[in-house]
């Protein structure tokens, strides 16, 4: 069984980072402004990162932009990490639109296992030996049987890389204990409670 949930990010310099990633990977976007768009929507790519303004230009293949209306929000779907996002578009050109970064972005995670969320306020815990750092415990924000997603403080997030390979010791919640597990995605997250800065780490059992 495969598993599939959205996970926000609306840290700004994550979502900086996730735009220079698409333009230098030369991503597609598929694009569209209403639910009818969907059926017939437009693909195209970054052509420019404007970091100053908080924007980035998109070139449309089929250069059909006198049909976007840019009293509307548009939406951009991209294969890279499964990445949704809306946002409005900035100023229509002569053969590109310029567009206002997002604020919040959705990427798509899978497992192929059905999860269990224990949320921000979980008791549950885990201690962890990452590469190059003391073994450390963290709160487990969800688990399933190939993987779990943990919350860890900003100097473990800022220091680990995704593709790293890190021990699992003991934990609150079984089998977790002896494994290997490998970092597939870091995510910052805000407490929308407490409006607390919050640091996810998804990772899967090796």
């Amino acid at each position: 069984m495969t598993d599939m949930q959205f996970i926000d990010i609306s840290s700004l310099g994550h979502i900086r980072n996730l735009l220079k990633n698409i333009h230098l990977t030369k991503n597609e976007f598929q694009i569209w402004q209403s639910i009818n768009s969907t059926k017939s929507f437009k693909i195209g790519i970054i052509k420019k990162i404007n970091s100053w303004e908080e924007s980035f230009e998109i070139i449309v293949k089929n250069k059909e932009l006198g049909s976007f209306d840019i009293q509307q929000e548009i939406f951009f779907k991209s294969e890279y990490k499964n990445i949704l996002f809306k946002s409005k578009i900035a100023k229509i050109e002569k053969n590109h639109l310029k567009i206002f970064n997002p604020t919040v972005v959705k990427i798509r995670e899978e497992r192929r296992d059905k999860r269990k969320s224990h949320g921000m306020a979980s008791y549950h815990t885990i201690h962890v030996k990452f590469k190059n750092i003391v073994l450390t415990k963290a709160q487990i924000f969800d688990s399933s049987l190939s993987g779990l997603s943990l919350i860890v403080n900003k100097y473990i997030f800022d220091t680990v890389l995704e593709g790293d390979v890190l021990n699992l010791n003991e934990s609150t919640i079984n089998p977790f204990c002896g494994k290997a597990a490998i970092i597939r995605n870091k995510t910052p997250l805000s407490n929308s409670l407490s409006g607390e800065n919050m640091y996810r780490l998804g990772i899967e059992i090796l």
